[in-house]
């Protein structure tokens, strides 16, 4: 399942949905409108529970400063054995994108061009995510940016989403998720 979600700079956009995400579902947010002052009005995603087992969230913010390409991994484990957070930052010219991620595989892509893949196995419950860079302009301008959300196997949870010029993604999932499945690859 895939959809696709038009923002624009200065506007307001809202979407109200109730669907379910299966394995490999994409949601891509455009940013089709921006100037030199603000280059991309796509601010923040976010995708979560309250039972604190799955966080998505991605800034996209100007940032001069950086144009260095930094990851970083953190474990939070919230109160439960199995939860886990991982939290890099990696930038592209002024755009700093920061991800948060527990339990849930997921690719990138800015402009059709992946820049985070390849969740990797390691010691304990944390899960890293190897960060790529596949751009070489220094004068990158992303003007789409898309999530792919990959939940485990057979297992689908119900969504909803609320957006505006600051792009919000929030989920909905069960409050516990069976030992056995397959999330800690």
């Amino acid at each position: 399942m895939s959809e696709r979600f038009d923002l624009a700079a200065g506007e307001e956009h809202r979407y109200d949905l109730q669907r379910t995400l299966q394995t490999g579902s994409t949601i891509t947010f455009y940013s089709d409108k921006y100037d030199s002052t603000q280059r991309n009005s796509i601010d923040e995603i976010k995708l979560w529970d309250e039972s604190d087992f799955v966080m998505l969230s991605i800034m996209v913010r100007r940032d001069e400063r950086r144009l260095a390409f930094n990851t970083q991994d953190k474990d939070q484990r919230w109160g439960h054995e199995h939860s886990i957070s991982i939290e890099g930052i990696f930038n592209l010219h002024d755009t700093t994108f920061q991800v948060i991620v527990q339990r849930l595989s997921f690719v990138v892509k800015i402009d059709d061009e992946i820049v985070s893949v390849q969740p990797k196995r390691s010691s304990g419950a944390v899960r890293r995510v190897s960060y790529l860079n596949h751009h070489k302009s220094e004068s990158l301008f992303a003007n789409s940016l898309q999530v792919t959300v990959t939940t485990p196997p057979a297992y689908s949870c119900n969504c909803s989403v609320a957006l505006t010029d600051r792009a919000r993604l929030v989920q909905d999932i069960p409050n516990r998720l069976p030992s056995s499945a397959p999330y800690l690859l």
